[in-house]
């Protein structure tokens, strides 16, 4: 066995000690010299090569859907604009006239409903979660992540005969700095209405208040 075999022997038999928890000895020159110099089969990381996997786009919500889901703050949900009364030449879908709204599904789906359709649609009501924004909003969503995606925004309480609900508006401002809504509205969960203790204070809104209905409408400058 010539010299650089039995240096190479007394490396390998050096690391196999402190690897079974021994506490490694100092290694002669000479025997770190073999090791350092021995060839190695182990392949190495190519980090200079291009990557073919795909690569993440961090700007971007992963729960944004295609143009037809796409709500567009006061425009459009998917392809039903506020300002086309004749709604029902949208080939794809199924519709119902109530005589007051127009309900519209597909494939047996309900989607949405038209409301005052006349020379134009009023607004439109939105009560499926396959719409969203483009920030990834809709139904489903949180306060939370309503607030994160619309800094700028008022909180108002509306209600029904029974029920009582938070209404979430984004705002925008014009370049006179005026601030308008955005025409999106975001409708949140409540509560049952106290008849007996009707004028009580609605309590705060919760993180975890969720979006049950979008009602989408035309920008209107706001009221303060």
């Amino acid at each position: 066995m010539n010299k650089a075999n039995i240096l190479t022997v007394i490396a390998a038999a050096l690391l196999l000690v402190a690897s079974c928890g021994g506490q490694q000895p100092k290694m002669t020159p000479e025997a770190t010299d073999a090791a350092e110099n021995q060839p190695s089969d182990v392949p190495q990381a190519e980090y200079d090569q291009p990557s073919d996997a795909p690569q993440t786009e961090y700007g971007k919500p992963s729960n944004v859907p295609d143009d037809e889901f796409l709500l567009v703050p006061g425009e459009r949900a998917g392809a039903f604009t506020l300002d086309n009364s004749d709604v029902t030449s949208i080939a794809g879908y199924e519709y119902r006239d109530t005589g007051w709204r127009i309900e519209v599904a597909k494939n047996g789906e309900y989607l949405l409903y038209l409301n005052d359709i006349g020379s134009r649609a009023s607004y439109i009501d939105v009560d499926s979660d396959r719409y969203r924004t483009a920030e990834g909003m809709g139904i489903g969503s949180t306060f939370a992540e309503l607030k994160k995606a619309y800094p700028r925004h008022e909180v108002v309480d509306a209600e029904s005969e029974t029920t009582w609900w938070y209404l979430f508006r984004p705002l925008v401002a014009k370049e006179d700095g005026t601030l308008y809504y955005a025409g999106i509205e975001f409708v949140l969960e409540g509560g049952a209405l106290d008849h007996e203790n009707r004028d009580a204070p609605k309590p705060a809104i919760k993180n975890h208040a969720t979006v049950f209905r979008v009602e989408l409408r035309r920008q209107s400058q706001c009221n303060n």
